[in-house]
């Protein structure tokens, strides 16, 4: 009777161990491909409705495109430095399928966790930076995408559904993001010569901004791209001295550390940037609702060989870590003009 209790005990550890086994796998499963798993299917992957929120057609998802009609009314003077707060701190690379995920340490330094953000009488705090190619949200009346997004990723104080500031990614040496973009912001329909000639304009813009990544990526492909491999890529134009501080530690693997002091999260985050704010979710499974996202206006630089290897440590292989843009469904997107509203390198 013993040996019978110890072999159903031993039975229920294995089928317990099992069943752990099969749930990581599942939330190994889901890809940005087109395929079965890709982001159309991520809502029926899970079993019990884990991914309900995943599902097409369920309302507050993100990413959006940040419609043409808010950037150009954006108003205020309300910065990213008003609302967010970046301390000294050191982050960890931690394991992860789908992203470039650097985590902030539990203990708080100087007495500060990594970061703040106030928001509509709330307190979040900073607990994690991740990066995603392309980027995950698109501009303007054309969706201009660049060619990734940073993610500071933050836990509400309170308990409640967390929030998001992003910041899209791009090459100084690519024009999309450059200058002057209010003709790419017409929501006219005009079949007008000045029209057709900014469509045109627009588009040859775009497919620069798509296939400069896509060449970096196949540049990748022939040198390789192992651990210190790519030395001497700072003299690229358009290189990000701070963030390739991310790319070289993405590309040492798990336990890897990046050094954070005020003067390097100023030159990622734009302190004087203005912002689009808007509720939505989380871009990866579960694709949790009423998370607080505000997106910079202002690009920070990076260049497409650091977008492609972030991309080749995110996921080797694929063309992108970037979900499909969601449908707005009446949302208000809310944008500021910054302290910098007009200025080169803006997205309106």
């Amino acid at each position: 009777m013993g040996i019978s209790r110890t072999v159903a005990a031993a039975a229920a550890l294995l089928a317990a161990a099992a069943t752990a086994v099969i749930s990581a796998e599942a939330d190994d499963q889901w890809t940005y491909t087109n395929g079965p798993t890709g982001p159309a299917h991520w809502g029926e992957l899970k079993p019990a409705s884990e991914y309900s929120g995943c599902a097409v057609g369920v309302p507050h998802q993100s990413p959006i495109n940040m419609p043409a009609k808010s950037l150009r009314s954006a108003s205020g003077r309300s910065s990213l430095g008003d609302v967010t707060t970046l301390h000294r701190t050191h982050l960890t690379l931690e394991p992860s399928t789908h992203s470039v995920h650097f985590e902030c340490p539990d203990a708080k330094m100087d007495g500060y966790p990594c970061g703040v953000t106030h928001r509509d009488g709330r307190e979040f705090h900073l607990s994690n930076v991740h990066f995603h190619e392309t980027s995950e949200h698109t501009w303007g009346h054309h969706a201009v995408r660049p060619l990734a997004e940073m993610h500071l990723e933050h836990a509400a104080a309170d308990g409640g559904p967390g929030l998001v500031v992003a910041v899209p990614l791009h090459d100084r040496s690519l024009s999309v993001m450059a200058g002057d973009h209010s003709k790419y912001d017409s929501d006219s329909d005009s079949d007008s010569d000045s029209d057709s000639d900014s469509d045109s304009d627009e588009e040859d813009i775009w497919e620069t901004s798509r296939f400069a990544l896509a060449d970096a990526v196949k540049a990748l492909k022939r040198t390789g791209h192992h651990k210190g491999h790519h030395k001497g890529h700072h003299k690229n134009r358009g290189h990000n001295h701070v963030l390739e501080r991310f790319v070289e530690a993405s590309e040492a693997g798990h336990g890897a550390s990046v050094q954070m002091a005020p003067k390097h999260w100023k030159a990622l985050v734009d302190a004087h940037a203005g912002y689009c704010a808007y509720s939505g979710s989380t871009t990866t499974p579960s694709c949790h609702a009423g998370i607080t996202w505000l997106v910079s206006t202002t690009p920070t630089h990076i260049s497409a060989m650091q977008a492609a290897r972030l991309l080749a440590a995110n996921s080797p292989g694929s063309p992108t870590t970037a979900r499909p843009v969601q449908p707005l469904q009446g949302r208000r997107v809310m944008c500021t003009r910054g302290r910098r509203a007009g200025g080169p390198g803006h997205l309106h």
